[in-house]
């Protein structure tokens, strides 16, 4: 491997960890004599990653690098990132996964994977679901701030898709606090007849919930029981899923 490359990488981590240093201290913590260092901090000073500050003569890295990771996150795909995971989640579960995100106040279905229990429902890639009836869409309205919770009553109305459906503010947003203190959310039949799921909330670099992960099936099979087994597997899995679009748990939203 190329030597010269690694350090030059090890000394960005090390500014990265440490903030400002001195030549010195590069040279110190990364074995290395000061001409060596002198070296590739030279390198990076001309290429635009680092800065001396004139009077203290300290190193430190310049926003160029942030530019770099913005341009890298920009360039994430949710589904490409998080595809695996979902075929995970419907191996571990043998029920269905879905991925969702909003658009306009409603779910959109970007992935979804069969498990070993076939179900045969209404949701397919690209097509739409209530936020208010579904556990993916709970999840992402949870996740916003409560004036939206009201934005959403107004402009989109509670419809109801079955008897199961919450069709009041007041109930909606009792149940949206317990999915946001809980951590996931339940759709007990609430938007198609006979199925229930589970879904968790999906993080990205900053924290933010940018989808939602679930696991869907018959309710003959998603019994109590079953659902209170199924939570923390979609919890876990939908943090697998963050972690792979960057998020980590010193990110806040």
């Amino acid at each position: 491997m190329n030597q010269s490359a690694i350090r030059t990488l090890q000394l960005i981590e090390l500014l990265a960890q440490r903030g400002p240093l001195s030549l010195a201290a590069i040279a110190s913590c990364l074995e290395l004599n000061k001409s060596t260092a002198h070296r590739f901090t030279n390198t990076l000073l001309r290429a635009g990653y680092l800065r001396q500050d004139p009077q203290s003569r300290m190193y430190a890295l310049t926003m160029k690098i942030v530019g770099l990771g913005s341009q890298v996150l920009d360039r994430v795909d949710v589904v490409r990132e998080t595809h695996a995971v979902l075929e995970e989640t419907a191996a571990l579960t043998h029920v269905t996964a879905h991925l969702g995100v909003t658009e306009n106040r409603e779910v959109v279905f970007i992935d979804k994977v069969q498990g070993g229990q076939v179900v045969e429902m209404a949701s397919r890639i690209g097509g739409r679901a209530q936020c208010h009836s579904t556990s993916l869409g709970k999840v992402l309205l949870a996740a916003r701030p409560e004036a939206e919770w009201l934005r959403y009553v107004d402009e989109h109305g509670l419809g109801g898709r079955t008897p199961r459906t919450i069709t009041t503010a007041d109930r909606l947003f009792a149940e949206l606090r317990r999915v946001r203190d809980r951590g996931y959310a339940v759709d007990n039949g609430e938007n198609e007849d006979g199925i229930r799921c589970v879904g968790a909330p999906i993080r990205n670099h900053t924290g933010e919930v940018v989808a939602a992960l679930s696991a869907s099936g018959w309710v003959v099979s998603m019994t109590r029981a079953r659902i209170d087994e199924l939570v923390p597997i979609v919890v876990s899995q939908a943090s697998k899923a963050s972690l792979r679009l960057g998020f980590t748990a010193s990110a806040t939203p």
